[in-house]
């Protein structure tokens, strides 16, 4: 098990559903099914059952759900996005005696 399986759980804990899912990871749905499939195998356990295109937590995803938040929250390569990029914070102002060039 991996970051990248827990980052998955997570996400389909949130969205109940893979098509979102992977949308939301910027995955393709056979990789979010493979991954989910794997964690299942590694805890020997269903962490959803599904139902009409819907994934519903069992007692073990619920379970997993806040521990796999803990890891998520502990992780030091998780940095907050970079505010946005403001060209006139990056510009140089040069000065001549006849005009300023911006």
């Amino acid at each position: 098990m991996t970051l990248r399986h827990i980052r998955i759980f997570v996400e389909i804990y949130r969205t109940c559903n893979i098509t979102r899912t992977s949308a939301a990871l910027h995955m393709t749905q056979p990789a979010v099914t493979r991954a989910l499939q794997e964690l299942e195998q590694t805890y020997h356990i269903r962490l959803f059952e599904r139902m009409y295109h819907r994934l519903i937590p069992t007692e073990g995803a619920r379970q997993l759900y806040p521990q796999a938040l803990y890891l998520l929250a502990a992780d030091p390569r998780d940095e907050p996005p970079a505010p946005p990029y403001s060209g006139l914070a990056q510009r140089k102002i040069y000065h001549s005696s006849d005009a300023a060039v911006f």
